[in-house]
């Protein structure tokens, strides 16, 4: 299996299809894009890894540091190692707008801790000297807002728990005004009750960036050195966010093709492969092929992914090669509550 580097990653990471001489969209069945700017009345986000199967994949609107470190495992986003700075990057929310405001919230559960804990929660205003989302994604710095051993942390500032005061669950409240941010960090319990909270004021610049979801605050931490999480129900919501769901990457992440003269009673030979990420074994195991005919979309033909590389391929004989086709790759992901 050819290597897949963080280098190449950024070259690929958000592109769409190949095209026969025409576009291509990739599909996964869902609801079309959009883009919506600070200030304007945005979708509250909400992970669904509740109703999804577990997998490795975390899911469209997902960027995992690295991938083959996370699972969803029984409803929620787990971290299998105890390395450091493993981290979840939301890459169709970014915080862009200081004068706004925001709030998240996310179900924490310690799996395993051994010779420390590091801890679990958010970093917010992650970002790269371009401060844009894809190179953001692999940005080191940013706030940190979670819970490490017994603490509660926001930026450089921490307050003692108590034994029964870590919660459940924590709620990053945000609001700007002027060149100054105010951030407040809430730990809850299971019930939504509040047991503990910080509240800090940071510069409009240090705020801004990619969110993201972290497993282990120092990304120094060798494996086995750090402790795992699980993380549920993460909510995003707030003028502050600038919300682009063109970025989302994923469950077809491109494709490629080749046209070759069999010269033979097969004539032109037509091979579309398409790569996912990889799934779980509940899930949909195929992808389909459709060619716009007449400004409709017909299938040409289904094929299953292969499970150690994660292609289809796609044969279509007697290919129609003197005409340009628009064509799209259907990924139907399924769900447990569908």
């Amino acid at each position: 299996m050819t290597l897949f580097t963080r280098r190449i990653a950024l070259k690929v990471f958000g592109a769409g299809s190949s095209i026969l001489s025409a576009s291509s969209p990739s599909s996964n069945n869902s609801v079309a894009d959009q883009t919506v700017r600070p200030n304007q009345k945005t979708p509250q986000f909400k992970s669904e890894w509740s109703t999804c199967n577990n997998r490795v994949w975390l899911g469209e609107h997902f960027w995992a540091n690295p991938m083959e470190d996370w699972r969803i495992i029984d409803g929620a986003a787990e971290c299998i190692t105890t390395g450091g700075g493993r981290n979840i990057q939301l890459i169709t929310r970014q915080l862009t707008n200081s004068s706004g405001e925001f709030e998240m919230a996310v179900g924490i559960e310690q799996v395993e801790v051994r010779r420390l804990d590091g801890g679990a929660g958010f970093r917010i205003g992650v970002k790269s000297e371009l401060n844009e989302y894809r190179s953001n994604a692999f940005a080191s710095g940013g706030i940190i807002a979670g819970v490490i051993a017994g603490k509660l942390q926001l930026g450089r500032k921490t307050i003692e728990l108590s034994p029964g005061d870590s919660g459940t669950a924590l709620r990053l409240l945000g609001n700007g005004s002027g060149d100054r941010f105010m951030l407040t960090l809430i730990s809850e319990d299971a019930a939504g009750k509040e047991l503990s909270r910080i509240s800090h004021e940071f510069p409009n610049d240090a705020v801004l960036g990619n969110v993201t979801l972290v497993n282990n605050f120092e990304s120094s931490l060798k494996k086995g050195v750090g402790s795992r999480y699980r993380f549920t129900n993460w909510t995003v919501d707030g003028t502050a966010f600038t919300v682009d769901d063109s970025r989302k990457f994923g469950p077809v992440l491109w494709s490629m093709y080749t046209l070759s003269d069999s010269r033979g009673d097969e004539g032109f030979v037509l091979k579309v492969s398409a790569l996912t990420p990889p799934l779980g074994k509940e899930d949909q195991d195929s992808v389909e092929l459709q060619i716009e005919e007449n400004g409709k979309w017909k299938s040409r033909g289904s094929a299953k992914l292969d499970a150690d590389a994660w292609v289809a391929t796609l044969r279509i004989p007697n290919w129609d090669e003197k005409n340009e086709h628009n064509y799209r790759i259907i990924y139907r992901e399924e769900r447990k509550d569908q």
